[in-house]
C-alpha cells in the first residue's frame, strides 16, 4: 500500500491498441492520459466556432453565477441565452476580477 501523501506520476500515451491498454491500465486498475484521443471528434472543431454555437445553441438558457467566490455574499444568479453569455461576458474584455460559470439549463441537450 502507499503512503498517503505520495501519488506516482501518471503516464501520458498517444494511441494505444484496446488490446495494450486493457493489458497495461484497464486490468492493474492504472491511471493513464490519453492524448490525442479526441481529437477527431467533430464537436473539438464546431464548438470553438462562435458562429457554430450561436445557431445550433444560442436559444439554450444557461444559469450563469457572478461572483469573485462561491462563498462571495455578493454572488449573483442569472438565467440567459447562450447567445447573451457570450456577447456579455467571452467577446467582451471584463474589467472587474468577477468569475463568470455557465450551466446549461438542460444538461442532456446535445448540440450536433
Amino acid at each position: 500500500m502507499a503512503a498517503l501523501g505520495r501519488c506516482a506520476p501518471v503516464l501520458r500515451i498517444r494511441a494505444p491498441s484496446v488490446a495494450d491498454f486493457n493489458r497495461f491500465f484497464v486490468k492493474p486498475m492504472l491511471p493513464v492520459v490519453l492524448e490525442g484521443a479526441a481529437s477527431e471528434w467533430p464537436a473539438i472543431s464546431r464548438w470553438r466556432d462562435d458562429k457554430y454555437l450561436h445557431a445550433a445553441a444560442g436559444e439554450a438558457l444557461v444559469d450563469v453565477e457572478v461572483g469573485r467566490s462561491f462563498l462571495d455574499p455578493l454572488l449573483q444568479q442569472q438565467r440567459i441565452s447562450l447567445s447573451s453569455f457570450m456577447r456579455q461576458h467571452l467577446h467582451q474584455r471584463v474589467s472587474c476580477p468577477a468569475r463568470h460559470r455557465a450551466q446549461p439549463r438542460h444538461p442532456t441537450c446535445t448540440l450536433h
